[in-house]
Order: C-alpha cells, then sequence, then structure tokens
C-alpha cells in the first residue's frame, strides 16, 4: 500500500513542504534516504551565491506532528507515521544555517516527482489538485522549534539502535505553539 509522508524544511530561510511518496511506510533509512534525495539537490539549487558550495543539506533530526497531544514530537521511529503525516526536518545550524521560525507551506509534489513525471509523458503536464485526508487541515501551520542542541550521527540511524539510542532524533521534543500562533523572537 503507497505511503505519502509530508516533508517540510528551511531551505535558506525559506520553509518548503513536499510530498514524498513511498510503495508501503518507510523505514528510518528509506525515509532518511528519500529525503536527502529531495531536499538536497533542491537546496544546493536555491544555494546563495555568497555561501560555498560545501555548505549541503545535512539532516540533524526531525519530529512529527503527533495529532493526539497536538505537539510537534521527535521523530523516533517509523511506526509514528500515519498516511499523510507531517514531518519537520532540521538541518545541522553552521553559519550559513539556521533555522528560521515561520510558517509551513501546503505540502506539494517533490521536485524529483515533477520532474519525472514530465520527463515521462509526451504531451503538456498539469498537475491534478492534490487529496488530502480530512486530518490535514488539523495540521499546526508552525514549523517546530528547535530546543535540543543534541545532534545524531549516521551511526545512530543505523537500523539496530543500541538501547536509548533514538533511530531518526535525540532531541527533547517540543513543547508546541497553539496552531495559527506565529512565536515571538
Amino acid at each position: 500500500m503507497a505511503c505519502t509522508i509530508l516533508c517540510a524544511a528551511d531551505l535558506w530561510g525559506t520553509k518548503v513542504n513536499y510530498e514524498l511518496v513511498f510503495p508501503s511506510f518507510p523505514t528510518s533509512m528509506e525515509l532518511q534516504q528519500k529525503v536527502e534525495d529531495v531536499f538536497a539537490p533542491e537546496h544546493a539549487a536555491r544555494r546563495p551565491s555568497d555561501v560555498p558550495p560545501t555548505q549541503s543539506f545535512d539532516i540533524d533530526r526531525m519530529q512529527t506532528f503527533d495529532e493526539k497531544a497536538q505537539q510537534w514530537v521527535d521523530l523516533l521511529t517509523p511506526a509514528q507515521l500515519q498516511d499523510f503525516s507531517q514531518v519537520y526536518i532540521f538541518q545541522r545550524e553552521n553559519e550559513y544555517h539556521r533555522e528560521v521560525q515561520s510558517k509551513i507551506p501546503p505540502p506539494v509534489p517533490a521536485p524529483i516527482t515533477r520532474a519525472l513525471a514530465l520527463a515521462n509523458t509526451p504531451s503538456k503536464v498539469t498537475s491534478p489538485e492534490p487529496s488530502y485526508p480530512a486530518t490535514y487541515s488539523s495540521l499546526p501551520k508552525q514549523a517546530p522549534h528547535q530546543s535540543s542542541t543534541q545532534r545524531i550521527s549516521s551511526a545512530s540511524l543505523a537500523p539496530a539502535p543500541a538501547a536509548n539510542t533514538s533511530i531518526l532524533s535525540t532531541g527533547g521534543g517540543y513543547s508546541g505553539y497553539p496552531v495559527g500562533e506565529t512565536p515571538r523572537g
């Protein structure tokens, strides 16, 4: 059964939100790989001219919106995901990248998906309007706040982590902002 995960990230101060489609629910490694495959080229294409090309898309951790708790939580296992779950990807902060708190835009098909559709269609393609489950409207439009200074390594993303080692995140969670509010400062 196909699964769509909505993935958002900050690319040079602008939030983007892409629909990532999987043939079935993804493993941790499949999710991370697809995020890198989609976001890295977009990150490179949008890189400001004064930023060295060595600054690549570097995943730090991921959070997902927990609809029951109505807050962002660290994504620790793919079991936390459902079809059309919203995920936010934090990049490692450095002198060229700081997370900017702003609203997450509505999701759009991933650029790679659009490019493949255009390449495989001989005539002009128009994108159909995506259909979302009724719960999409309940998702917060605000990105989570990066509150953790802990970082993950690719070793912590291994299929069989050690006890107390997170698969996708080592962050301390997110208390959340009320839906529709923009945090100050």
